[in-house]
């Protein structure tokens, strides 16, 4: 929990700035919209490296399974993102190599 609220502080200060930047937004809302159509009956994420966190959170949050390869942690920054990553969608949903 330690590193959690740590990384919640520093982030605050860059907070509205990361919001023009906050790809996983845009993944989200595209498989949330794939899932609405109902034309696919298994959606997957992948990515390297930073595509591989955005993976990672699109995958908890829309609850589809992604794999990243070297993707970043998101145990610890997952609670700095709207809405925030929950652990246990990371286990269900998540693999990162």
């Amino acid at each position: 929990p330690t590193f959690t609220h740590l990384a919640s502080i520093l982030n605050y200060p860059e907070s509205g700035q990361n919001e023009l930047v906050a790809y996983y937004k845009q993944t989200t809302d595209f498989v949330k919209w794939l899932q609405t159509k109902k034309r696919y009956s298994n959606i997957m994420i992948t990515g390297h490296s930073l595509g591989g966190g955005i993976a990672l959170i699109t995958g908890a949050q829309t609850e589809i399974p992604a794999v990243a390869v070297s993707g970043p942690n998101m145990k610890i920054s997952g609670g700095t993102f709207k809405p925030a990553v929950e652990v246990k969608n990371l286990k269900a949903f998540s693999f990162n190599v």
